[in-house]
């Protein structure tokens, strides 16, 4: 079994993060679309804003910066 890229916790089947962080990601992948249309930002710059928002949560912010340590 494989362990969370983020907390070492067992990952979910076919995904490198545990549930919640899975779950975190795919939070990020479906707000993705609203922020590129409003603000006109790449992947890597939505990633960046989110991380520095005031309102996200730690799991969201945990793959975030997991994401960009890969960029």
């Amino acid at each position: 079994m494989s362990k969370c890229r983020v907390c070492e916790e067992a990952a979910g089947e076919g995904s490198v993060y545990c549930p919640r962080h899975h779950r975190a990601y795919k939070n990020l992948e479906a707000a993705y679309p609203q922020w590129r249309y409003a603000l006109g930002l790449d992947w890597q710059g939505y990633l960046e804003a989110v991380t520095r928002a005031p309102g996200t949560g730690a799991w969201v912010r945990d793959v975030a910066a997991d994401i960009l340590g890969d960029v």
